[in-house]
């Protein structure tokens, strides 16, 4: 029910998004795309899953049937909100093993964090380039400073788990998790978090150019990264409404057109959402192959 709700909501939001903006505007953007170019645009998407791998191969130790589940978690990841889904899959599925189930919750809970600490320095990163290319306004340091503020609460994080009551070891493992994703020896799995969101940028600009939008690296980065933290928050099915609601809307922020950053964002998350199919069947196979 909590599912069809969010489907629902997501639908809901696309939407309003639609009745608000202008129908002619977002035809004439959606008209230069072309079936090559979102082609081209999945499989740039694809190449986000290998340093994501490559991260989750470090964070847990796993071998090569570790990075298979990880990639067929993908296919979770596509149809549930704020990629719950693969973090549950991956939880039931890799339990049992030498690594028990509370080191395994914090292995998940660090990866989050990196994966957010990425995106909030991108979106500090981009607004602080805004700002020295004259681009800035109140809004977008508003954002910069709430992402700074953001990646230094994270510090906090452990001692605020040691005032939550839970049951177990579940305090003292959290704790550990957090520290370990934000200790300064962690640059290994944060490095490829921020070369994921390199790729990710890649493909956002990929898809601007094909749709003619000309819009600088960093405006184009602070909206990719405010509208990834958006889309985070669990209201609907892959933030589905929320995430081109959050392009339309961040574009108007910028000066540009919210149709273009719309119809942008849509084919940005198409093609995301067929990459993580894409890679989720890639997972299935190499499971298969493991299992001979």
């Amino acid at each position: 029910m909590k599912t069809l709700a969010r489907w629902l909501a997501g639908i809901a939001l696309l939407a309003a998004a639609l009745w608000l903006l202008d129908w002619p505007r977002l035809a004439e953007a959606a008209a230069r795309l072309t079936p090559g170019a979102v082609a081209a645009a999945v499989l740039l998407a694809c190449t986000t899953f290998a340093p994501l791998a490559a991260r989750w191969h470090l964070l847990s130790g796993g071998g090569r049937a570790g990075t298979a589940r990880y990639l067929y978690a993908n296919l979770a990841n596509a149809v549930s909100p704020g990629n719950i889904g693969g973090d549950v899959y991956r939880f039931f599925a890799l339990r049992g093993g030498r690594t028990g189930d509370l080191a395994l919750v914090a292995i998940l809970v660090r990866e989050r964090l990196l994966g957010l600490a990425s995106m909030l320095a991108g979106l500090a990163l981009g607004v602080a380039a805004m700002e020295l290319a004259g681009a800035g306004s109140a809004s977008w340091r508003a954002l910069g400073a709430a992402a700074v503020l953001g990646l230094a609460g994270m510090g906090l994080l452990p001692s605020l788990i040691r005032r939550i009551p839970l049951p177990g070891n579940w305090n003292e493992r959290l704790r550990e998790a957090i520290e370990d994703g934000t200790a300064r020896g962690n640059a290994g799995p944060l490095a490829l978090s921020l070369a994921a969101l390199a790729l990710w940028l890649a493909v956002v600009q990929f898809a601007a150019l094909r749709l003619g939008i000309e819009i600088p690296w960093y405006t184009l980065l602070a909206v990719a990264t405010a509208a990834e933290i958006a889309r985070a928050v669990p209201a609907t099915v892959q933030g589905i409404g929320v995430r081109e609601a959050a392009y339309a809307a961040l574009f108007g922020l910028s000066g540009y057109s919210p149709e273009s950053g719309f119809v942008l964002g849509a084919v940005a998350y198409l093609a995301l959402g067929a990459a993580l199919v894409a890679s989720g069947a890639l997972g299935a196979v190499l499971l298969a192959l493991a299992k001979r």
